[in-house]
């Protein structure tokens, strides 16, 4: 990422990492009466995600501003050419994890990735009803893109201001990151923070929020063709 800029505060550093933690609940509240208001039945889950993400990347763009910074500052640059080589290579290493972490719950606990594949099965089909399946793909690379502001972004940013050392930070974002997943349980969350590590080891590396951007999104796409109904619009 680019260096962590000292005009920022330890104090100051503390302080956005609240109003970050507290900005994507209340965004998600705002977005579920928003479009409570505008829809006479009940809420469409895809329309809700797209102002909940349009609400925290405006207050992103807040907090930012009061530090007199811009996004470029916590890595969303321009893209560069080889962001999505880039991108492919945390892909896999996300696999590489998840594919320990799956191993391992399948020997200790088999029951808790079948009642968490159950759970996202849910999700999925919540996410989909009466929306095109083009357009929900479309919609999970926003998600990607404001869930990498947020916790690779800001987050990480802030973290690497407030904590010495590297470890520190990237596990500290990781456990925020895994936190707001909390409806996906504990192993949901784990391999939330597993996968949040190698996102922000990347990113750290590379200087950029592009790949880790664009790795997210393909993991949730991934994760909805695979546990899409067939029957889903399109």
């Amino acid at each position: 990422m680019p260096s962590v800029e000292p005009a920022v505060t330890r104090r100051q550093a503390a302080a956005d990492v609240v109003l970050t933690i507290v900005l994507v609940p209340l965004s998600a509240i705002g977005a579920g009466v928003l479009i409570g208001v505008f829809s006479a039945g009940t809420p469409n889950l895809a329309a809700v995600v797209l102002v909940q993400a349009l609400l925290v990347l405006a207050g992103v763009s807040l907090i930012l501003s009061r530090r007199e910074q811009r996004f470029s500052d916590i890595g969303l640059a321009a893209p560069r050419a080889g962001d999505l080589g880039r991108a492919v290579i945390v892909l896999l290493a996300g696999f590489g994890v998840n594919a320990a972490l799956t191993a391992a719950v399948v020997v200790l606990s088999p029951q808790t990735l079948e009642e968490h594949i159950a759970g996202l099965q849910s999700l999925t089909l919540d996410l989909t009803a009466e929306t095109p399946l083009a357009a929900v793909l479309a919609l999970l690379l926003v998600v990607g893109l404001y869930e990498e502001v947020v916790a690779r972004g800001l987050l990480l940013t802030r973290s690497r201001q407030l904590l010495s050392g590297s470890l520190a930070p990237v596990l500290f974002s990781a456990a925020l990151f895994a936190v707001g997943h909390f409806y996906q349980g504990a192993y949901g969350m784990l391999q939330t923070a597993l996968f949040g590590v190698v996102l922000a080891a990347f990113t750290i590396r590379w200087g950029t929020l592009w790949p880790a951007i664009f790795a997210h999104s393909a993991i949730n796409m991934l994760s909805v063709l695979q546990l899409g109904d067939a029957s889903l619009p399109t």
